[in-house]
């Protein structure tokens, strides 16, 4: 049987993982691009969008990849505090968030998620 330490995630590394993402990561802009323009149009016109299957509307091709922290958090149906805190290292974000940011951002979970050395 083979024994295994105790995982320690590195919150620090963690956390200015996820504000490269905010900052950097043209998926998760071009998601939050599309989810404001789906919240900001009416809903009838959500099938003109085909962004979100393929990033193909001429807004996502030339969208700025850095994005707001309020932008983010309205797409992701969270607070600004929250985006803030978890980029401050005041809290840390809940499994489900890590999830979705990964799942968006096409970052694979284990390159968003740091382990401390030991």
């Amino acid at each position: 049987m083979n024994i295994f330490n105790r995982i320690i995630i590195d919150w620090d590394k963690t956390k200015d993982n996820l504000i490269d993402l905010r900052l950097n990561n043209i998926n998760l802009r071009k998601y939050v691009c599309y989810y404001n323009k789906l919240n900001k149009e009416d809903i009838e016109l959500r099938e003109k969008y085909t962004c979100f299957n393929n990033f193909s509307c001429d807004e996502c091709k030339n969208i700025d990849s850095k994005i707001s922290r309020a932008e983010l958090a309205f797409s992701l149906g969270v607070s600004d505090d929250i985006i803030y805190n978890i980029e401050t290292g005041k809290t840390i974000p809940d499994l489900e968030e890590l999830i979705l940011y990964s799942k968006i951002s096409n970052v694979p979970l284990e390159k968003i998620i740091v382990i401390k050395e030991e």
